[in-house]
């Protein structure tokens, strides 16, 4: 029997906010990159989750650290390694045959609310 591996990258961008909703970044967890994010094709970009901790800077200012948890790997996510056929085949959902992950536009993760 063939064995394939394919390694993941993990990627974690940090920076800080000076709010924070949690509930923007839930809506991407376990979505992959619908477009070229940080280099990577579409689908090659999955998102994990951001994890967040306040602090007070120095001068009292309320502010947030936080990572973006993203894992890449060279093919897409929807995809796994059929041992059997040899080549690599789509992961699709019983019942309605959508993607087994949902694709978004990673940017926003990116952007600083204004």
């Amino acid at each position: 029997m063939p064995l394939h591996t394919q390694g993941v990258l993990k990627v974690v961008l940090f920076g800080t906010r000076t709010t924070v909703d949690a509930g923007t970044w839930l809506d991407y967890v376990d979505h992959v990159n619908s477009d070229t994010f940080l280099g990577m094709a579409p689908g090659c970009c999955i998102f994990r989750g951001a994890p967040f901790n306040p602090r007070v800077l120095e001068d009292g200012t309320p502010t947030n650290d936080v990572e973006l948890h993203i894992e890449t790997r060279a093919k897409p996510w929807n995809q796994f390694y059929n041992e059997t056929t040899g080549a690599w085949e789509e992961i699709r959902r019983v019942g309605d045959n959508s993607p087994m992950f949902s694709a978004a536009a990673f940017a926003p993760l990116l952007e600083v609310p204004g």
